[in-house]
Protein backbone atom coordinates (compact mmCIF):
# COMPACT_ATOMS: atom_id res chain seq x y z
CA UNK A 1 0.00 0.00 0.00
CA UNK A 2 1.26 3.42 -0.91
CA UNK A 3 1.19 6.12 1.71
CA UNK A 4 2.00 9.80 1.73
CA UNK A 5 2.37 12.22 -1.10
CA UNK A 6 4.46 11.73 -4.23
CA UNK A 7 5.03 15.47 -4.55
CA UNK A 8 8.45 16.74 -3.52
CA UNK A 9 11.33 14.76 -2.10
CA UNK A 10 10.67 11.53 -0.23
CA UNK A 11 10.95 11.50 3.56
CA UNK A 12 14.41 10.55 4.93
CA UNK A 13 13.31 7.04 5.96
CA UNK A 14 11.94 6.21 2.51
CA UNK A 15 13.86 3.73 0.33
CA UNK A 16 13.82 6.16 -2.56
CA UNK A 17 15.58 8.91 -0.58
CA UNK A 18 19.08 7.80 -1.62
CA UNK A 19 18.08 7.54 -5.28
CA UNK A 20 16.39 10.94 -5.14
CA UNK A 21 19.48 12.53 -3.58
CA UNK A 22 21.79 10.96 -6.15
CA UNK A 23 19.62 12.24 -9.01
CA UNK A 24 18.55 15.71 -7.86
CA UNK A 25 21.10 16.70 -5.19
CA UNK A 26 24.41 14.97 -5.99
CA UNK A 27 27.59 15.58 -4.03
CA UNK A 28 29.67 18.40 -5.52
CA UNK A 29 32.57 17.49 -7.79
CA UNK A 30 35.94 18.84 -6.67
CA UNK A 31 37.39 21.53 -8.95
CA UNK A 32 40.79 20.65 -10.39
CA UNK A 33 42.45 23.50 -12.29
CA UNK A 34 44.10 22.55 -15.56
CA UNK A 35 47.88 22.70 -15.53
CA UNK A 36 49.45 24.37 -18.53
CA UNK A 37 52.51 22.79 -20.02
CA UNK A 38 55.57 25.01 -19.73
CA UNK A 39 56.82 23.72 -23.09
CA UNK A 40 53.65 24.89 -24.86
CA UNK A 41 53.82 28.33 -23.24
CA UNK A 42 57.52 28.64 -24.17
CA UNK A 43 56.79 27.58 -27.77
CA UNK A 44 54.02 30.18 -28.13
CA UNK A 45 56.23 32.95 -26.72
CA UNK A 46 59.16 31.91 -28.96
CA UNK A 47 56.85 31.84 -31.99
CA UNK A 48 55.60 35.34 -31.20
CA UNK A 49 59.16 36.65 -30.84
CA UNK A 50 60.19 35.06 -34.16
CA UNK A 51 57.11 36.50 -35.87
CA UNK A 52 57.81 40.03 -34.58
CA UNK A 53 61.52 39.78 -35.46
CA UNK A 54 60.68 38.52 -38.96
CA UNK A 55 58.24 41.37 -39.44
CA UNK A 56 60.81 43.92 -38.36
CA UNK A 57 63.42 42.39 -40.69
CA UNK A 58 60.99 42.40 -43.63
CA UNK A 59 60.06 46.02 -42.89
CA UNK A 60 63.71 47.11 -42.96
CA UNK A 61 64.21 45.35 -46.32
CA UNK A 62 61.10 46.96 -47.82
CA UNK A 63 61.84 50.45 -46.51
CA UNK A 64 65.49 50.52 -47.58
Amino acid sequence: MLTGSRLGPPPPGDRAAAAFKARYNPDPVAFAPRKRSKAIVAAVVAGAVILVAGGAFAATLVLS
